[in-house]
């Protein structure tokens, strides 16, 4: 599905958000956003870290190469005024 699930959330957050972890969202090339409720949520909980990153076209990520992934975060970044500089650590 589109949408995120209050246990879903939770764990993110639990997990990687009050860490100060960067959460990157790719989704497939055809979907055109979140439900705003789950981004106004996500964009609280990761002020500054989240990144919505989408292929050009109806590309999957998983057709990707990892260079293409990369370079697909790193412009999304940038474009939201995110610091691209995490990116080189989750590689």
């Amino acid at each position: 599905g589109h949408s995120l699930s209050l246990a879903q959330l939770t764990l993110l957050v639990a997990g990687w958000g009050k860490r100060g972890g960067y959460l990157v969202i790719m989704v497939d090339g055809d979907v055109d956003s979140l439900p705003e409720y789950d981004m106004q949520q996500l964009r609280r909980e990761f002020p500054g870290r989240l990144v919505w990153a989408r292929p050009p076209g109806t590309s999957d990520p998983g057709d990707l190469r990892l260079e293409e992934i990369i370079a697909l975060i790193v412009r999304a970044s940038a474009k939201q005024g995110v610091d691209p500089s995490f990116v080189a650590d989750l590689f």
